[in-house]
């Protein structure tokens, strides 16, 4: 088979991953195919967070590792191997110019003999040489992929660099692609616009248990400070011993292998009535941005919240005077008729004469039966107004505190 017989079912495998189409995996197969290579690795990264010591820099995904050994990735990331990596030290040495490479552009044969972390790549894989790309520098999240193969197939020859660069800007695309569709939860998609109408407070988490997403319900219970905050490392309760719980479950609910989740309540500093909080996992979807595939959901509640208003829609429903709107305002906040009056100021007989005149217009008998329907209706949706917060403050908040404090 020639090698550019398989050119155009790695460009279709592409962007059909991008969009959620096709399991990455099998583009990378296709890719491997075409290229003559036998493994790949790919990793997701923020530029911004390469600006000082960019050794150290933590990458956006722990890695995908396709056709190689797992635990050679675990390794990678955890015991440090990614710290002796040549390949790696001279992608970030070079991240505004080099868009391609490969051994020979950092490293002779005798120093490739030479470097331990060749050694051990050989040892545990039973591959030698690689080429590797990586996305648009200008881009803030950035890819890089990395194809693999034995010393027996030998370095990349240039035929092969040349197909690896004319395939790029469609993984380039492709990945851009999938961001794009990921980022529907940031602020200013439709998503979010229409999670912020919630009453409820809904954090979307990442696979690494970070926020990806905080509605602005959330936003405002975490800048009250008094049962949770939202850190840049994920959802935290500020009491250690139900942080402990949360985290829990949060691990568990974003962990493919067990798909765990649970409730619980946070304690609050003020004393007020605990908030109620259930964790529970989202349907997996493999992506290369790890940071933007939802993990996992986390509802929060408050005890103490006012019932949303809903008398904007009482009027076009049901023909509601806003007198008798004020009323059913009062009662689906969790007033009896008589603390009702009270509130709006008129007397017991007046405040019974416009409950019945509700129950006649939306066909209910009984203030049980009207509760009931009040409570189903979308409350809140285009008219209720969530406090301003400030999306930094709601992340920058202290650490987990302890139980004493």
């Amino acid at each position: 088979m020639a090698l550019h017989d398989n050119v155009f079912d790695v460009i279709d495998g592409f962007y059909a991953a991008g969009g959620g189409e096709l399991p990455w995996a099998v583009a990378w197969d296709r890719l491997l195919q075409a290229t003559r290579f036998a493994g790949a690795s790919i990793f997701s990264f923020d530029r911004q967070a390469r600006v000082g010591a960019c050794m150290e820099r933590r990458p956006v995904s722990a890695g995908i590792w396709h056709r190689i050994d797992p635990d050679f990735g675990r390794r990678y990331s955890d015991e440090g191997y990614c710290h002796i990596d040549p390949q790696r030290r001279f992608l970030l040495d070079n991240l505004a110019t080099i868009r391609i490479r490969y051994d020979a552009l950092h490293s002779t044969e005798a120093e490739m003999d030479r470097d331990p972390y060749y050694a051990l790549v050989e040892r545990h894989t039973g591959h030698r040489y690689y080429l590797g790309a990586q996305t648009d520098p200008a881009q803030g999240i950035g890819a890089t992929i990395c194809l693999h193969r034995p010393r027996a197939a030998g370095h990349a020859t240039p035929e092969e660099i040349a197909l690896f660069g004319a395939l790029m800007p469609h993984f380039e695309r492709a990945f851009l692609l999938e961001r794009r569709l990921g980022l529907a939860l940031t602020p200013g998609g439709a998503a979010a616009a229409l999670l912020d109408l919630n009453p409820t407070g809904i954090l979307v988490i990442d696979a690494h248990g970070r926020v990806a997403f905080a509605n602005r319900a959330a936003e405002a219970m975490a800048a009250r400070a008094d049962g949770f905050a939202l850190l840049p490392d994920g959802m935290h309760a500020l009491r250690a011993g139900d942080d402990a719980k949360l985290q829990r479950l949060i691990g568990a609910a974003v962990k493919p292998e067990k798909r765990g989740g649970g409730a619980l309540r946070l304690a609050r500093k003020t004393g007020a009535r605990d908030y109620t909080v259930q964790v529970m996992p989202l349907p997996p979807t493999a992506a290369i941005v790890a940071s933007v595939v939802p993990a996992a959901c986390v509802l929060i509640a408050d005890p103490t919240a006012l019932a949303p208003p809903v008398g904007h829609l009482l009027g076009p429903l049901y023909g509601l005077t806003a007198t008798e709107t004020r009323v059913a305002e009062q009662l689906a906040a969790g007033d009896t008729i008589e603390q009702a009056a009270q509130a709006l100021g008129m007397a017991w007989a007046t405040a019974r004469s416009h409950l019945a005149a509700i129950f006649r217009k939306t066909g209910t008998r009984r203030q049980p039966e009207l509760m009931r329907l009040l409570l189903t209706l979308p409350a809140g949706i285009g008219s209720a107004e969530l406090e301003p917060v400030d999306p930094q403050a709601a992340i920058t908040r202290g650490r987990p505190v302890s139980a004493d404090t």
